[in-house]
């Protein structure tokens, strides 16, 4: 393991978790971000996916710092990482017939896994691709049309809910869970999310959104935005759902590779394998800005963009090729200049998580 990182990640435990000695007196320090856990997916069937540190206080970073905590690697196709509560969570999608699904519970101090669970049974992999979470529990959509609700408490999954067919991005607004219906053969036959009572964990209907929808995401406002991929017979497109009427409101012949949403804020990659640029979507209008990029700094192949919340850096995940030995992470201000970049150790940087602190 790299010692010189072991400091840094020290002081920021002492900022987040040990403000029992802190005087109830004492003015609330300002918050900084002191680091970022990215999360790489790898090359499919390579078993290379992991997650790459970069420490915001020293400039230093480890490409694959998962594996240097844990002394293994993350697993197969790793698709998504959040944090909640005081803990990170990591979808491991796996390989098909391999057995090798997981959600990865992961402290987010130190990095180490704290437990592994396992998304499969004695019949086959969940598969699972998205998570999000609400009142102690996560919920993970899987390829295998369910959704697994987890508890944060006892690291267990608790109940699992048929919802659809090849489920990939879900998100959570008004009570509800939203979760897309997938074109996994791109045959043309899925065109609908998915709608779930948080409550009671009971699907409610499929709205009819339009061909092989797969990232979804929330605003401040409550609206569900959901990219549709399209088929080789079916354009892709860009969709708003009100989640208070569960109806479509608005529609966009915009190709969306990646989006990211931070309150009322709305970044897409727009035309990913053409001519891709990061463009910011006004919420209101429905139209697109300029490119988010305003130093000329030239990202080859953007497969992920993250927003973080406390001071508006964004952070662009360069595969730089599907096929490369390595990725490239781009922290940009939110003028859009260039901050600092750091190498992940494997290719499709995908997730981004912000670790805060007190400002020192």
């Amino acid at each position: 393991m790299k010692q010189r990182l072991l400091p840094a990640l020290f002081i920021l435990s002492l900022a987040l978790f040990q403000s029992c000695k802190k005087d109830r007196d004492e003015t609330p320090k300002e918050k900084e971000t002191v680091g970022m856990y990215v999360l790489f997916e790898g090359s499919w069937g390579q078993n290379n996916s992991g997650i790459a540190w970069y420490d915001l206080r020293t400039g230093q970073s480890d490409a694959n710092y998962f594996k240097t905590v844990n002394g293994r690697n993350l697993g197969e196709s790793a698709q998504d990482l959040k944090l909640y509560g005081n803990k990170m969570y990591c979808v491991v999608s796996g390989t098909q017939g391999e057995k090798k699904s997981f959600l990865e519970v992961i402290d987010p101090l130190t990095g180490k896994s704290i437990k592994q669970i396992p998304f499969f049974d004695a019949n086959s992999e969940y598969m699972p691709r998205s998570i999000a979470f609400a009142g102690g529990k996560a919920y993970v959509s899987g390829f295998d049309g369910y959704i697994s609700r987890v508890d944060t408490a006892s690291l267990t999954i608790d109940s699992r809910l048929s919802a659809g067919r090849f489920l990939e991005g879900i998100t959570i607004s008004n009570g509800k869970l939203y979760a897309a219906n997938s074109d996994y053969n791109y045959s043309g036959d899925e065109t609908t999310v998915s709608v779930v009572d948080i409550a009671s964990f009971k699907k409610l209907y499929e709205l009819e959104v339009g061909s092989n929808p797969t990232k979804m995401a929330t605003s401040e406002n409550g609206d569900v935005y959901v990219v549709l991929a399209g088929t080789t017979a079916n354009a892709p497109a860009f969709k708003r759902i009100d989640s208070k009427t569960d109806k479509v409101t608005a529609s966009y012949n915009y190709f969306v590779g990646s989006m990211a949403v931070s309150g009322t804020r709305v970044l897409l990659n727009v035309n990913p394998y053409s001519t891709p640029e990061i463009k910011p979507f006004d919420i209101t209008s429905g139209a697109l800005g300029s490119n988010f990029i305003t130093d000329g700094i030239k990202v080859d192949i953007p497969y992920s963009i993250s927003i973080n919340s406390l001071n508006g850096d964004v952070v662009i995940g360069d595969s730089k090729s599907y096929s490369s030995a390595s990725g490239e992470a781009l922290c940009f201000s939110s003028e859009g200049k260039l901050k600092f970049k750091f190498t992940t150790a494997a290719t499709n940087p995908n997730h981004t998580v912000f670790i805060y602190g007190n400002k020192q």
